[in-house]
């Protein structure tokens, strides 16, 4: 796996988290509503693993608990399954990378932990309904607007 050295979500491989990024772990879990110390720790691992294959056997052994009941737990406490929520934040990290012009759509697919380009790019129009091609686009003509 290539090394990834900007990572908004602290990829796998990235160095330990600094107080800047537990500090935006503590708001992001604060924002979660959970101060069930499995959950905190699970949503950790998932921001420092995001980029790698992420399961509910390895994040309900991440937790100690059995797969069914870390399932129940974190939808309760997340407001949705922990295969939406790392989805979620996969999508979210690639948005934010597709507004720099230095990785292409393919790189930015592995490097948030999508195993194809293709898959990465039907799930971002299902997100944001339109290419992660069309948003860099958009986003390109954008700051061209404000800096005129």
């Amino acid at each position: 796996m290539a090394e990834n050295t900007e990572n908004p979500q602290a990829l796998a491989g990235a160095d330990p988290p600094n107080d800047t990024q537990r500090d935006v772990w503590h708001k992001s879990l604060a924002g979660e509503r959970t101060s069930d110390y499995r959950l905190v720790r699970v949503l950790e691992y998932i921001d420092t693993h995001l980029s790698d294959h992420l399961d509910l056997r390895a994040l309900s052994r991440e937790a100690g608990i059995s797969q069914f009941h870390f399932a129940a737990l974190f939808r309760k406490a997340v407001g949705r399954s922990p295969h939406q929520h790392i989805l979620h934040l996969r999508l979210q990290a690639a948005r934010s990378m597709l507004c720099r012009k230095d990785k292409s759509a393919f790189e930015i697919a592995l490097t948030c932990g999508f195993k194809s380009s293709s898959h990465f790019s039907a799930a971002f129009r299902r997100k944001f309904s339109q290419s992660p091609t069309e948003f860099r686009s958009s986003q390109q003509s954008h700051n061209r607007s404000d800096k005129s």
